[in-house]
Formats: structure tokens, sequence, C-alpha cells
């Protein structure tokens, strides 16, 4: 039986074609055109920024924090910090285990390439 407990069919992503939500989109049903358009870009933006943070820290023999990899892409550190999870997920990137001082002092991790 398809499908939901009323015998619609679930809405469905306009461009994948997929149920919603849409793992390939980022945006809501109701967004504006321009939010759909940006979201529609967001994959290849997303790789792009985890290339930068990967050759940055391929050329950091002593690993790199989040300020010190923002400060070698030229990457927001919030949009470094948003990749690294998946990075390290990904298992191209570990937790050296050390940590270095912030620019405000917090002890931050130091990332390492794998």
């Amino acid at each position: 039986m398809s499908g939901d407990l009323f015998g619609d069919d679930p809405p469905r992503c306009p461009v994948h074609k997929g149920p919603l939500p849409c793992i390939h989109c980022l945006h809501r049903r109701h967004d504006p055109d321009t939010s759909k358009a940006a979201a529609h870009k967001a994959p290849s933006l997303v790789t792009r920024h985890e290339g930068m943070i990967l050759e940055a820290l391929a050329s950091m023999p002593a690993g790199g924090t989040k300020d010190e990899l923002e400060a070698a892409t030229g990457l927001p550190a919030v949009a470094v910090a948003r990749r690294m999870r998946k990075l390290a997920d990904g298992g191209s990137v570990s937790d050296s285990g050390e940590r270095r001082a912030t620019p405000a002092g917090r002890a931050a991790i130091v990332w390492e390439a794998t």
C-alpha cells in the first residue's frame, strides 16, 4: 500500500522526484525560490569546502585547529567547524588528541589528516 494513512501519495521533491524531505535538497517546500536555488548548490559547496580543508591539513604537519584552518583556507570558522565531523566520520581526518589555545584562550581540537 502506498501513500500515507489517508491514502494520499506523499509529497515528492520536484527536482529529484523522491519523497520529502528530500535528502538531496536543503530547503523547505515553502521557501522562496532564492533559498531553493541556493540549497541545490549546497552539495557542491560542501565538497569544495571539504577539499579546501583537506588540502590545508595536508600542508600542516602539526595538524590544525578550526581557527588555524580558517586562516589557511579563508573559510569562516563556522564553515570549517560544520565540515569536521563529517570528515572525521568518513575517516579523512581525526582528532589528534592534542589541544591548542584558540585566540580566545579556549582549548581547541587539533585535527590531522589521516
